[in-house]
């Protein structure tokens, strides 16, 4: 036998091994699949890929076409990992159950990618340490529950809507000038800018200047409060963030194999890795910074209750909060751990607020009895000054008002999916999963079922009064989820709930708000969280009037 023809027969046999290999992969993998316990329904996989391929957009798109189309509770497979989809309120008890013992307290499933960018070990949102998301979750709470805190963040709230107020004033001044013109604002670009400003100084008392960069961008002159090299830098930090929220979603989601060999992928792979090593580089240095400046101011000086103070002094002598500390929790947070939750924070606080205040006054511009309930409500705690400071106190009296920002948070669903994954084997429905099985809910689903929701399609926030109240509204447990549920419900959900109450009134008060487009539906994407894009308004100083 020649050379080639031995050649020839290796390759033929390499070929036919190769095939061989190849047909027993699939024999073995649809036997696993059709052979599977309990099936569920979903859309039928391929080897090594699973469903990724028919994976379309955002999870919440997914989450929607697979509820549609497989009912309350189906099954997909992102590669070999099998995920379970819920739709239905009682079917997540035992996941938002608030317990300790409770078998869902883990996220997500091992991720390589969010391991690569280190979110997996540290801070409370994707932490699968349980003993360390234990123990950043307990002065993570002890921080943003202090009522100085609460009480300050609405000052601070307060003090930073009246500089916006200025340069709105500034702006209408130019726009009658120039084209005669009432000044319309796009209040989705100013919100998401000025909730930035507002969670930068909640965190760490340093301003991001958001706002007053996109007041820069849209007048014919700049603002000169603020030097030339700040607002660069602010600009700089506000693109970070984004990318590191981008980060999130795309380590979370694109499988290794894609970041290391599709050239587009590894690309991007390369430059948000190199984002999320500047941001936490930048965090760092601060959390240093106010570190040296904690040691260096008097004893007898009262320090700033922001976060990053807080959670600095935390078990230390110069505590400023209320001190929870037991056992199992006397040390003092570490540079690290601190820079993480601050993090988490400013990532998770800007989007969220901002979006739900959006969709808030696009209904409100749509339900004008809605509005001018809340107005009533306004008028009875504020009476006719529009410009009484607002008290902490004065927000828990607003009830309807906080039934509109449910409802309005049930039908737009701002978190469209909540991930939680199994620690131990257990059963949902007599269907078996065994440990390490992630699960997700549709929390738009949930929201808009007909089996918890009368006319849920319709906008009607009376359906959150007299709760509690024999004839009054019932609730089906877990069917409103804006904050997740059980020991793993968002800590910020207290001070979201104050920062849009005081935005509401700081907006509705002294101004008549109207949509310049009634007839326009609104329109969002999504990323991490739904986005309420251009959103056009008008607005009229009431004190104007008078």
């Amino acid at each position: 036998m020649s050379f080639i023809d031995a050649i020839k027969v290796l390759l033929w046999n390499i070929t036919g091994y190769t095939l061989a290999l190849i047909t027993f992969y699939l024999a073995y993998f649809y036997f696993q699949y059709f052979s599977r316990y309990r099936p569920l329904p979903g859309p039928f996989p391929f080897p090594i890929v699973g469903n990724r391929l028919q994976y379309r957009g955002h999870p919440a798109t997914w989450a929607k076409r697979l509820q549609e189309e497989y009912g309350d509770i189906c099954e997909i497979y992102m590669g070999n990992e099998r995920q379970i989809w819920i739709s239905r309120a009682d079917l997540v008890e035992k996941i938002f159950r608030p317990s300790l013992n409770n078998n869902y307290l883990i996220r997500i499933t091992p991720r390589e990618g969010l391991d690569e960018i280190d979110v997996t070990t540290k801070g409370i949102t994707f932490n699968r340490k349980f003993d360390s998301w234990m123990f950043n979750r307990r002065f993570f709470n002890q921080a943003i529950s202090s009522l100085n805190f609460m009480k300050q963040n609405i000052i601070w709230t307060r003090n930073l809507f009246e500089e916006m107020e200025d340069y709105w004033r500034e702006l209408r001044i130019q726009s009658e000038n120039t084209s005669g013109r009432e000044l319309v604002l796009n209040i989705s670009e100013w919100m998401i800018r000025f909730t930035t400003d507002v969670i930068f100084v909640m965190t760490t008392n340093k301003r991001a200047y958001s706002f007053a960069n996109y007041f820069n961008q849209l007048s014919n002159t700049r603002t000169k409060q603020h030097s030339e090299i700040e607002m660069v830098e602010s600009e700089n930090l506000i693109k970070n963030i984004h990318s590191w929220l981008y980060a999130l979603q795309f380590f979370m989601d694109t499988p290794s194999l894609w970041r290391e060999f599709i050239p587009s992928y590894k690309k991007r792979s390369e430059y948000l890795k190199s984002e999320v090593d500047r941001l936490n580089n930048t965090f760092m240095e601060l959390v240093k910074q106010r570190r040296k400046e904690i040691e260096m101011t008097p004893e007898d000086d009262q320090l700033t209750p922001d976060m990053l103070t807080m959670l600095l002094t935390v078990n230390t002598p110069r505590d400023i909060t209320v001190k929870l500390a037991d056992e199992h929790h006397t040390r003092p947070l570490s540079d690290e751990e601190v820079c993480g939750n601050i993090l988490e924070v400013i990532s998770a606080g800007v989007d969220t607020t901002a979006n739900t205040f959006c969709f808030i006054v696009y209904h409100l511009g749509h339900y004008p009895g809605v509005k001018e309930q809340m107005l009533q409500e306004f008028n009875s705690i504020f009476g006719d000054d529009l410009d009484r400071p607002i008290e902490y106190e004065d927000l828990n009296k607003l009830i309807y008002c906080d039934a509109i920002i449910k409802e309005v948070s049930r039908l737009m669903s701002i978190v469209p999916v909540i991930f939680r994954m199994s620690m131990k084997a257990d059963e949902i429905v007599r269907h078996n999963f065994p440990a390490g099985t992630q699960i997700n809910v549709n929390t738009q689903a949930i929201h808009m079922h007909p089996s918890h929701w009368k006319d849920p399609e319709k906008f009607d926030p009376s359906r959150f009064l007299n709760q509690g109240v024999p004839s009054g509204n019932r609730i089906t447990k877990n069917s409103l989820l804006i904050f997740g549920g059980g020991l793993r419900m968002c800590p910020g959900k207290n001070l979201a709930m104050t920062e849009l109450k005081t935005l509401m009134v700081l907006l509705y008060r002294k101004y008549d708000v109207e949509l310049v487009n009634m007839n326009e539906p609104i329109k969002y994407h999504y990323s991490i969280v739904k986005h309420c894009d251009d959103l056009m308004i008008r607005i009229k100083d009431k004190r104007e009037k008078q």
